[in-house]
């Protein structure tokens, strides 16, 4: 059961989560567009994990936390694995932190649709069984 409170917060995570409507498009014909679109992402990525963790702390939804914590966990590890090696490849496994984030960031926004869909619906259900109450007590 989500309360309106858990609406309330979900509501603003929905938002965040949901870049379609801001049209952001990904270039991928355009090379030179490429690399600012994927590190404005990335960027807003960053700045916006950790207010999207504060959301998922308020909905309570401790496995998303629990999993953000263990890809992090593993990116981390990667790069501390790999950290002694030196060459071309030195920016590709720096970047395992970002491409976990961005992984995470994508499964949680699928998730969010559903949990989005499931409130509005539970929101209106009670609703609709407060208004037939109603009208049984009066009529």
């Amino acid at each position: 059961m989500y309360s309106t409170s858990d609406l309330y917060y979900l509501r603003k995570l929905y938002s965040l989560m949901r870049l379609d409507h801001q049209g952001i498009e990904f270039s991928y014909g355009v090379p030179f567009l490429w690399q600012p679109v994927l590190g404005s992402v990335l960027i807003m990525n960053v700045v916006l994990t950790p207010y999207i963790l504060y959301l998922l702390l308020r909905l309570k939804k401790w496995g998303w936390v629990g999993f953000f914590c263990i890809l992090i966990a593993i990116a981390v590890g990667i790069v501390q694995l790999l950290g002694s090696f030196s060459g071309p490849w030195d920016v590709i496994y720096r970047s395992f932190f970002f491409l976990f984030l961005v992984v995470y960031m994508y499964l949680l926004r699928l998730q969010i649709k559903e949990w989005h869909a499931l409130a509005v619906f539970d929101v209106n259900l009670r609703r609709e069984r407060l208004m037939m109450g109603q009208r049984n007590i009066m009529g």
